[in-house]
């Protein structure tokens, strides 16, 4: 089928799923991870009025579709990245934006979890309010959520050893990691609690990312390396970008001003070259 600027008829979707987010992305185009027949299509993207249909057809239960029009997930060839076929009928032409444009679309999740090529699409409405009690390390703090302290490990990062029971694994840049963030955050403090693909540890911490102000762009790096914790002793060298598992919504920007940290030897930097 030819394909041309005004088009009724969609020839793929590809749902690119981000772990437990209240957000997704579509596209509909061409695209390195999407291949059919043993090449990739070439095909335009709808934004506006097209996007609905496509949205319809997501916002029930998640993937794969139960009513045998979707086959089952599959990995694409030379890619990690899941995608999903069906041809849909869309009552309202698109207009085309280009090769490849990402429409974005709310998507309430259950406990569907998937890849995490480009990271979740935070949400600042959704984060938790809560007030500091101590700094335990580097990397954990004690706060007061919800009427009751809880031990919040800072994940996507983390800190040279200092307060653990075994003398021999901490270590003076760990104790110079616990004091830069004593500088950052102190007891009374007003923070902002961003949750991930996991709720808690096997130590029954809560895993969080902490804003010290609420940001405007949560997924703006400019916003992680100011305003968020976790980013703010990456950026300044006091910590390590790692990734845990499914928890990697902002693993990138975190991998992003690590390099750039020891790029420059910042703060501790160099305990982990």
């Amino acid at each position: 089928m030819a394909l041309n600027h005004e088009l009724d008829e969609i020839p793929f979707v590809q749902w690119q799923f981000h772990g437990r987010s209240s957000h997704g992305r579509f596209s509909v185009g061409s695209h390195d991870s999407v291949w059919e027949g043993g090449r990739r299509p070439n095909c335009p993207t709808m934004e506006r009025g097209a996007a609905l249909a496509v949205r319809s057809r997501f916002l029930r239960k998640g993937p794969p579709m139960s009513d045998g029009k979707f086959d089952a997930p599959q990995t694409a060839p030379q890619s990690r990245m899941k995608t999903i076929w069906e041809n849909l009928i869309i009552g309202r032409p698109g207009i085309v934006v280009g090769a490849l444009l990402v429409v974005a679309v709310a998507w309430a999740v259950g406990g569907f979890s998937g890849g995490n090529a480009a990271g979740l699409q935070a949400n600042a409405d959704d984060f938790q309010q809560a007030r500091v009690v101590r700094v335990v390390d580097g990397d954990t703090l004690v706060l007061q959520v919800d009427g009751a302290e809880e031990r919040v490990r800072l994940i996507g990062i983390n800190c040279p050893e200092s307060v653990a029971p075994e003398e021999e694994r901490n270590s003076e840049e760990g104790r110079e990691a616990c004091r830069y963030t004593k500088q950052l955050v102190g007891e009374g403090d007003t923070v902002w609690l961003e949750s991930d693909a996991n709720d808690r540890d096997q130590y029954d911490r809560l895993l969080r990312y902490v804003w010290l102000e609420k940001p405007t762009d949560p997924n703006d790096v400019g916003e992680i390396r100011q305003k968020m914790l976790n980013g703010i002793l990456v950026a300044d060298g006091y910590a390590e970008a790692r990734r845990y598992g499914e928890d990697t919504a902002h693993a990138q920007a975190l991998e992003q001003l690590g390099r750039e940290a020891a790029e420059e030897g910042r703060g501790v930097s160099d305990f982990w070259n």
